[in-house]
């Protein structure tokens, strides 16, 4: 490999950062490009000029520490000795980016969504709340502790980035957050509009020296960034998708009996794809169908009711962790519906039903799970206290902490079965 010239300046001298832009939808930004002085005595690697075109040349000279300075015309003669050293030549020509690396040693381009917000180091996974993350070959991002599953994407066009997690094949000995492991359902974490978190200069915010405002497990992001400099953020306190099917389950999915039924089986709805036309012809003959054949009735009905399609699901919302006790997790245990109605049409979303649960341990094994309390609101995820129950004693709608539930907690009968669990 050919070797490029080690240059030690004489005397300070005046470079630019080097420029980067990062591009969006709608606009793009630009990242250095600024004056600096660098001074004498600094080692420099001559990188050779960079073709910008129309006859346009930059300059480019890399630091010790990687960081690269450009210039409109190259250091002359005078301005600089060359370093003749081959232990020093070897090692400032040894650096090699990430941008290298990653073609070199993966055969990848790197391309980062938002400069200066990297997603993980910023975000802690919603199950587990860790904030440790290994990739496998750049291809894909995995929970060092709950073995959750990771991508991310752009945002539609603002600056930020856009993470999403599954958990087909998550460690559920590790999770707050206990649901099926399917693929159907999905979370989201959208961060845009923002400076770098981890930066803590209190300049330009209110914060000061010393006493910077700083993240708790609040959200999604990880503790101990600077609440100043978050833009746009919408949490993943909530998981979306569809109702999963008994199919949608791993086979090799580990099942237990809670509240008296198999779990996470429990957490998933048959789908019958009948046409109306078929549905029909069930119907039709559980009609005609003498009393004799009573078995035969039962079982077209039951097949008669069950689901054509699944059902949608779009606001599953996390209960809050900081409620939980010690050793205590939340379980989706099953689905309730509610009904909407629009100008379409009426439609029925699903809504879960969290169990706060304790884990049975024999032998360092997970052998089952004892309900501790049923008391979790499926439509905001909120605990339901017993007073909670007696609407009439909220003067004011605000005062109410479940206002916004009691229209679906009607058509439900999720609150007959909780409402024994609070008293």
């Amino acid at each position: 490999m050919d070797q490029k010239r080690v240059l030690k300046l004489k005397a300070d001298a005046e470079f630019r950062t080097a420029r980067s832009w990062d591009v969006f939808a709608r606009y793009a930004i630009s990242h250095g490009d600024k004056e600096m002085t660098i001074p004498a005595g600094t080692w420099l690697l001559e990188l050779g000029p960079q073709d910008y075109g129309c006859g346009t040349f930059i300059y480019q000279y890399r630091l010790v520490g990687g960081e690269v300075v450009t210039r409109q015309t190259p250091l002359v003669e005078g301005q600089f000795k060359v370093v003749r050293d081959p232990q020093i030549r070897m090692a400032m020509n040894a650096y090699r980016d990430i941008d290298t690396v990653v073609e070199e040693d993966f055969g990848l381009n790197l391309d980062r969504l938002c400069r200066g917000l990297p997603p993980f180091a910023l975000i802690r996974c919603p199950l587990c709340e860790g904030t440790d993350f290994t990739t496998c070959d750049l291809a894909s991002v995995w929970c060092d502790k709950c073995n959750a599953q990771f991508s991310a994407r752009p945002t539609s066009g603002d600056p930020g980035f856009v993470v999403d997690v599954r958990w087909e094949h998550y460690s559920m000995g590790s999770a707050v957050y206990l649901l099926p492991p399917v693929r159907t359902l999905i979370g989201t974490l959208v961060l845009k509009d923002s400076n770098d978190p981890r930066d803590m200069s209190v300049k330009g915010c209110d914060c000061k020296e010393g006493e910077v405002r700083l993240t708790d497990h609040s959200t999604g992001l990880r503790p101990g960034l600077h609440e100043c400099n978050i833009g746009t953020l919408y949490d993943w306190r909530k998981v979306y998708g569809q109702v999963p099917r008994p199919e949608d389950l791993s086979h090799s999915s580990t099942s237990w009996t809670v509240d008296g039924v198999q779990w996470p089986q429990s957490a998933t709805e048959r789908v019958l794809s009948l046409s109306y036309g078929e549905r029909s012809y069930l119907d039709s003959a559980n009609y005609w169908l003498d009393k004799q054949y009573e078995n035969v009735k039962n079982g077209l009905a039951a097949l008669s009711k069950i689901r054509s399609t699944q059902l949608d699901v779009f606001e599953a919302r996390f209960p809050d962790a900081a409620e939980l006790g010690k050793d205590e997790r939340y379980l989706l245990h099953h689905w309730v519906t509610i009904k909407k109605n629009s100008s379409s049409g009426d439609y029925e979303l699903a809504v879960p039903v969290w169990y706060v649960v304790t884990p049975v341990v024999e032998d360092r094994w997970i052998k089952g799970w004892n309900v501790v309390r049923k008391d979790i609101c499926p439509v905001c995820g909120k605990r339901i206290l017993p007073e909670h129950l007696n609407e009439g004693q909220y003067k004011h709608s605000y005062d109410d902490p479940h206002h916004g539930c009691r229209e679906s907690w009607a058509s439900m009968t999720w609150l007959k079965e909780m409402a024994p669990a609070t008293a």
